[in-house]
């Protein structure tokens, strides 16, 4: 037969739990003061201490990389490989090209203006001159 729960059996259950280990070693940490007062803060919006923060984080800090995640990491280093190289290439291109059409634009800026007209807008452009007084018409 269980024996029935009371405040006594309780607490004496309680007492029957390890106690926990005294907190009594230190781990010095060097860090820049905006990321401590970071760490403060994430702290004190989890409602713990900068200490039992910090303590979780290590604690589930995992810095393995499996052998599927170390192939993943390669393909896409590959590809990232693959793409910057393409990147260059297109750059190189474009640049060549621009600089083909800057020489060409220059050149045409050099030339003299050319001035292409029919005859009847020949005869337009006497008349306009001739009306305003020039007499060359």
């Amino acid at each position: 037969m269980v024996a029935p729960a009371t405040a006594d059996s309780y607490v004496q259950a309680m007492d029957m739990a390890p106690p926990a280990p005294a907190m009594t070693s230190r781990l010095v940490v060097m860090m820049t003061p905006a990321d401590k007062r970071a760490i403060e803060a994430r702290a004190r919006a989890l409602d713990l201490t900068t200490s039992e923060l910090v303590r979780r984080a290590a604690a589930s800090y995992d810095a393995r990389v499996t052998p599927e995640e170390e192939r993943m990491l390669e393909a896409l280093a590959d590809e990232f490989e693959a793409a910057v190289a393409d990147i260059r290439t297109t750059l190189k291109a474009t640049n060549e090209r621009l600089d083909a059409h800057f020489a060409e634009m220059e050149a045409i800026r050099k030339r003299p203006p050319v001035i292409d007209l029919d005859d009847d807008q020949l005869a337009a452009l006497r008349n306009v001159f001739w009306a305003a007084g020039d007499g060359r018409g």
